[in-house]
């Protein structure tokens, strides 16, 4: 009941505090992802190896993927849940390294995929060049129900800190965008 209730004062917080997030209209052809979290520890690297692994698996040819972090004052490898949970998706993340997103890579990729509303607008001002290349992975999930503002919506919520089970669950949105966003616009 009390997360309900939190999730209910998010919302309302965000829908007036904050604008409606869409995403630009996607590329072409598109041969490289930077995945986008706030610490590149979690979510952004389960996603970067989790593309990584399903493009191999369905022989997607010649994408490049990656991931960063907003916010890497120090580079570490993934906590041990991240670990844990990313192997029942088949993901090993063992080797990886947070590090902080710079101009070069914003530059080098024709996809910047971050995880919540609040990366994509400090995204989009650290690279107001690079604005139409920034894009919000929870708005390419199919099948969801769009009939108001939510924090769930355009928000996958980061697992740092918490149990085992909400990493499963951020995972799995993780992997459902993922797929969505490969199926939906068919990268090739």
């Amino acid at each position: 009941m009390i997360d309900t209730i939190k999730e209910l004062i998010k919302d309302v917080y965000l829908y007036i505090k904050n604008p409606i997030i869409n995403n630009p209209e996607m590329p072409v052809s598109p041969t490289s992802i930077l995945f986008i979290c706030k610490g590149n520890i979690c979510r952004s690297p389960f996603a970067e190896h989790l593309a990584n692994k399903i493009t191999f698996d369905e022989s997607f040819e010649n994408m490049v993927f990656s991931s960063a972090g907003l916010e890497v004052p120090v580079s570490i490898s993934s906590p041990r849940e991240v670990l844990t949970v990313a192997e029942k998706f088949g993901v090993k993340i063992n080797a990886h390294k947070s590090r902080v997103i710079t101009y070069d890579l914003a530059e080098s990729y024709d996809m910047i995929i971050a995880m919540e509303s609040w990366q994509v607008m400090r995204l989009r001002e650290m690279f107001p060049d690079y604005s139409d290349k920034i894009y919000l992975l929870p708005l390419f999930q199919i099948n969801k129900k769009r009939w108001w503002w939510s924090y769930r919506l355009h928000n996958i919520a980061d697992p740092y800190g918490n149990t085992l089970p909400y990493y499963y669950e951020c995972f799995r949105r993780i992997e459902r965008c993922i797929r969505d966003l490969l199926l939906h616009y068919n990268i090739k």
